[in-house]
């Protein structure tokens, strides 16, 4: 036997029996041992899966962990052939995803078409939209939109501020309604207030928060890769900082 490198090919890349199997199981990485005489080919025909467009070919358990993985790191899943850019296609992988899984690929898929500063999300039904369509949208019901800060949700409908994230606030500016006790005793002013008492970061680039328990001080978001620092909100650059806030504690 030799030992070879394999990039996620295909499945003739792969090698088949016991080898296969520990692959799927995420038990052996992609230095596998390549055997001549036994090939993955031999897969029944009901565990392969062919990506719609490239039709590189992947054994189903494979694929599964590959789109399953992808989704958590909030990207749209796609094929892992090295080099290839072929998209999966939710409709493609109802065989072997749930109605939940199928459900956040569609929404990964949607998020990845729109800039992340251009990205607005329903408060109630956490719908995505774009900032323009939103705006567009709300403009055909009410002629202030854009001044006010007022949107109407493209899919539930309802109203809410794109300034202060909370429900509109008729007649009155964010500050003024914060002051209010409705906005005190809301669950977004108790999450923010924790938020701020447990010294979390929110991301300049997303605006998604972050919370850092231990560790080191150069953060990279999650939602869209900004690396900054966790002490004062600096970015890095290049890999290296632009503060001079301590990496550890």
């Amino acid at each position: 036997m030799a030992t070879k490198t394999l990039a996620p090919h295909s499945l003739e890349s792969l090698i088949g029996s016991e080898t296969f199997r520990l692959y799927c199981k995420g038990l052996v990485s992609e230095e596998v041992i390549k055997d001549d005489d036994k090939q993955i080919g031999d897969v029944p025909s009901d565990d392969k899966f062919e990506v719609q467009g490239c039709l590189h070919r992947f054994c189903v358990e494979c694929i599964r962990k590959h789109v399953q993985t992808t989704l958590k790191r909030w990207k749209p899943a796609d094929c892992p052939a090295s080099g290839c850019n072929s998209e999966l296609e939710a409709e493609d992988c109802e065989g072997f995803l749930g109605p939940d899984e199928l459900a956040t690929m569609t929404k990964r898929k949607r998020e990845s078409m729109i800039k992340f500063s251009e990205r607005v999300y329903c408060r109630e039904c956490n719908t995505l939209m774009a900032k323009q369509s939103l705006l567009e949208y709300t403009s055909s019901f009410f002629d202030g939109a854009e001044l006010s800060g007022a949107r109407k949700c493209m899919e539930c409908h309802i109203w809410f501020c794109i300034n202060c994230g909370t429900g509109w606030h008729c007649n009155m500016t964010c500050d003024e309604y914060q002051k209010t006790e409705s906005y005190k005793t809301s669950f977004k002013a108790m999450y923010l207030s924790h938020a701020e008492s447990e010294g979390w970061q929110r991301c300049r680039e997303c605006n998604d928060m972050i919370q850092l328990v231990d560790g080191c001080k150069h953060i990279t978001c999650r939602i869209c890769k900004f690396e900054f620092c966790y002490t004062c909100g600096a970015e890095w650059r290049n890999k290296k900082a632009t503060c001079d806030c301590p990496l550890w504690d």
